[in-house]
Parts: structure tokens; C-alpha cells; sequence
């Protein structure tokens, strides 16, 4: 193998590992708790500013 190989497949290696660490440390139940407590977050942000509208006096100047 040349130099640059070795180096392409420690490089792949060290990240195919990394990538697999975070998938083992998911947890999908959790990760739908945090998903559905930003939705959440975000309807009451969203419903908050429709809730406020602004009224314009065409005539005031």
C-alpha cells in the first residue's frame, strides 16, 4: 500500500468508528422526547405571535 492509502483508510477508520459511537450512544425514545418538546416550543412561539396582531389606522400618518 502506498503512503497516501494508509493514510485515506486510518482517516475512513477513525471515522467510521466515531460515527458508530454516536449511533450506539442514541436513543431513540429520547431523541422523540427532545423532538417533540422543541415542537411543542415552537406551535406556542408560532400560536403567541398570532395571537398578537398589529391593527393599522390607515388615516394616522
Amino acid at each position: 500500500m502506498r503512503l497516501y492509502e494508509n493514510l485515506f483508510q486510518a482517516v475512513l477508520g477513525r471515522k467510521s468508528r466515531r460515527s458508530k459511537e454516536i449511533y450506539l450512544s442514541l436513543n431513540p425514545a429520547e431523541l422523540k422526547r427532545m423532538i417533540d418538546r422543541k415542537l411543542t416550543a415552537l406551535y406556542e412561539i408560532s400560536r403567541k405571535k398570532k395571537k398578537r396582531s398589529i391593527t393599522m389606522n390607515p388615516y394616522k400618518r
